[in-house]
């Protein structure tokens, strides 16, 4: 991003290849940049993060040579997170994970502890969240 928005202090962007290793990738990377957060705010961040992009990389009938990208924008009194990949998408609804399941409750997790978040298709699927950064 060339001009980031007023009130923007950090940005990071990464492409991601479609693989197992693609969420600790990400985490690793946030980890590294801290992009400007604050530790619990980092943690929810990464948190998020690999749900979101573990999700993708499961669930969004990727070719192998397909990506999942992730941005990061963090503003002054929030962070938003944006994971893109080419798949057709879905339709978000109440999360309801099987209790039975070990799998199935990122979107739970997603919807607890985002302050925001959203689904955006057409052409490819971007999952968003935004988390509010609230003074320490």
């Amino acid at each position: 991003m060339t001009n980031p928005p007023e009130g923007t202090q950090t940005t990071l962007s990464l492409t991601l290849p479609r693989s197992t290793q693609a969420p600790a990738t990400a985490r690793r990377a946030l980890t590294e940049a801290g992009a400007g957060l604050g530790s619990t705010a980092l943690h929810n961040v990464c948190l998020l993060v690999s749900e979101l992009v573990t999700n993708a990389v499961r669930h969004a009938h990727l070719e192998a040579d397909d990506s999942v990208d992730l941005e990061v924008v963090v503003y002054d009194e929030r962070v938003r997170v944006e994971v893109f990949d080419s798949g057709p998408g879905f339709v978000p609804g109440t999360p309801a994970p099987n209790l039975e399941e070990p799998s199935g409750w990122g979107l739970l997790i997603v919807d607890r502890v985002a302050d925001r978040w959203g689904v955006t298709t057409g052409p490819g699927t971007r999952v968003w969240f935004e988390l509010d950064l609230r003074p320490v």
